[in-house]
């Protein structure tokens, strides 16, 4: 069997090794010529067969591919989703549906294919001018503002503003970037802030159906000037009164966007009043320690995605019961309270704490480090696990654990 990758970069680099392991070959294709600076070094050559570019000819690139004859082409990254689809769509390969291709990279176009299935939804609006940024805000009537790049990832340009002023510096900052994958932000997203708890649920799907693999809850803590800044993440208990219902709604989710086979990772605000859709990436996780998740849950998303290419007939006794969680994993996303220089040593004594069980982003010691506004600019983020004497399984890492 033969499996192309696009963008095999972020938690699609551990692809090649999964399918290896069960007698997978597989060949990476770019999306564009260039990787874009976020996934340097992010994707091992040597765990391909071969290599292929996409020149913007989708069916010249059909070709190419098909001439190796795979069984699956499958996003590694966020920037290959739609190449992805559209491949896998012109060779006759399992794919996402056709319905709302666009709803699954834009943003405001997935908001509004899940508000016209009946979920609840921020109010939001695309804009390209500041005329159009101050009409809504001033329709809308309520602050804070959240201003986010229509396509991007992570927190990359996220803004969350309290008055006009902050939402007109906002918007000017986001329309003059490139957004994470090096493409100009020619849209901008203005949405409502919703207030509550906001996780997010990682799935596997295969004809239509859902399984939930892994359910996570944020924590992330406003930033004067900026937007939200990553604190921590770690598992919800599969038996959480707000799993089961996080769970169902994430179903209904991925249905409205015609997601119907691969892997999914939803973003979903928990309110006073229920569930609040933020958004979905129709591909793996990001920011994964993949052997840490292991420990954690027994398997992982990234196993899932690759026991479903090799034996797709599995998948109904996967999704035939809820994941399990056998202990405590945290991912701590490593905070700059300035610019500065990371110290040599820093690496070393970091692997050092008693819970360290890996870094997601490499540290390079002795490079200047800006002030952490966002996730790009963290310069890190490690995985905590912690293993009883008493017992194999993993116990909670408290805050004492730094």
């Amino acid at each position: 069997m033969i499996v192309v990758i696009v963008d095999g970069y972020s938690t699609g680099r551990f692809l090649p090794k999964s399918l290896g392991a069960m007698g997978v070959d597989c060949i990476h294709l770019r999306s564009t010529p260039t990787v874009p600076a976020i996934f340097f070094g992010d994707m091992n050559s040597d765990d391909y067969i071969g290599s292929l570019t996409y020149d913007g000819d989708l069916r010249g690139t059909a070709r190419l591919v098909a001439f190796h004859q795979p069984s699956f082409v499958i996003a590694g990254a966020e920037s290959g989703v739609t190449l992805a689809e559209e491949l896998s769509r012109e060779l006759g390969l399992p794919h996402n549906g056709a319905l709302k291709e666009g709803a699954r990279r834009d943003k405001y176009l997935m908001a509004k294919a899940v508000d016209e299935a009946g979920l609840a939804v921020p109010d939001s609006a695309v804009c390209t001018t500041t005329t159009e940024v101050k009409s809504w805000a001033d329709a809308h009537g309520r602050w804070p503002i959240v201003v986010k790049p229509i396509d991007s990832a992570g927190t990359d340009n996220v803004y969350i503003c309290d008055d006009h002023s902050e939402l007109l510096l906002a918007f000017a900052r986001a329309k003059r970037s490139n957004n994470l994958f090096g493409k100009p932000n020619e849209k901008i997203l203005v949405q409502e802030f919703v207030h509550g708890k906001e996780y997010f649920i990682n799935t596997i799907s295969h004809n239509g159906e859902h399984h939930v693999a892994e359910v996570w809850c944020y924590h992330k803590f406003r930033l004067a000037g900026a937007g939200s800044v990553y604190d921590y993440e770690e598992p919800v208990p599969p038996d959480s009164p707000v799993t089961e219902r996080l769970s169902k709604y994430v179903h209904d989710i991925l249905t409205a966007l015609d997601v119907n086979f691969g892997p999914a990772h939803t973003e979903v605000m928990w309110t006073e009043q229920g569930p609040v859709f933020i958004e979905c990436g129709a591909r793996l996780a990001g920011s994964v320690l993949p052997d840490a998740v292991r420990c954690c849950f027994g398997t992982s998303q990234l196993d899932l995605a690759a026991l479903l290419i090799v034996k797709p007939e599995s998948f109904p006794f996967v999704s035939s019961g809820r994941y399990n969680l056998h202990g405590s994993l945290r991912y701590v996303c490593l905070i700059a309270p300035a610019d500065g220089v990371l110290a040599s040593g820093a690496r070393n004594l970091l692997a050092t704490l008693p819970s360290y069980a890996g870094c997601v982003k490499p540290l390079e010691e002795g490079v200047q480090v800006a002030r952490t506004i966002d996730s790009t600019t963290s310069p890190g983020t490690l995985g905590g696990l912690k293993w009883s004497s008493r017992h194999p399984d993993i116990v909670p890492v408290t805050s004492s654990d730094g």
